[in-house]
Order: structure tokens, then C-alpha cells, then sequence
């Protein structure tokens, strides 16, 4: 491989282990320090926007579009049945 797609392999692995990093460290269901809400929905929609984004930026627009709809539809269930704010068991 030459030195420029070693990069952004690289690039792409501190990418999602930054992701993953922040999801755990603020947005996980078990965690005693997860973030309020509305602070985590802000989190969540960063989080999502960025991802959004990024595929979009990569080509990827039907790919963005169905996670884009994902989250909405979880969102929408997740304030319909009153799961916000709950802690997981």
C-alpha cells in the first residue's frame, strides 16, 4: 500500500474509535454519567449529523438518507413511549 491510503486507514480507525469513545463516554445506556437530556439528544444529534454528513460527503446519499430515517424513527418511538430519560437494566 502506498503512504497516502496508509493514512487513511489510519485516519478512519482513530475516526471510529473517537466515535466509539464518545458514545461510551456520554451517550451509553448503562452509564451512571450518561448525559441529561436535552444534553444527550444534542449529543445524539451531532453524533448522527456527523455521520449523516459524512456519508454524504463520500457519495453515500442513500445510505445517509436511511440513517437519517433510522434515527428519526427512533426518536419518534423513544419520546411516543416515554423511554427518554430511563436508565437501562
Amino acid at each position: 500500500m502506498d503512504a497516502a491510503l496508509w493514512l487513511r486507514v489510519l485516519a478512519a480507525g482513530l475516526a471510529a474509535l473517537l466515535a466509539a469513545g464518545a458514545w461510551a463516554i456520554w451517550a451509553a445506556p448503562r452509564l451512571a454519567l450518561r448525559l441529561p437530556d436535552p444534553a444527550r439528544l444534542g449529543f445524539e444529534v451531532l453524533f448522527y449529523g456527523v455521520s449523516c454528513g459524512a456519508l454524504l460527503v463520500r457519495g453515500q446519499n442513500l445510505t445517509a438518507m436511511v440513517l437519517a430515517g433510522v434515527v428519526a424513527l427512533q426518536w419518534t418511538a423513544s419520546f411516543a413511549l416515554h423511554l427518554r430519560g430511563r436508565r437501562a437494566r
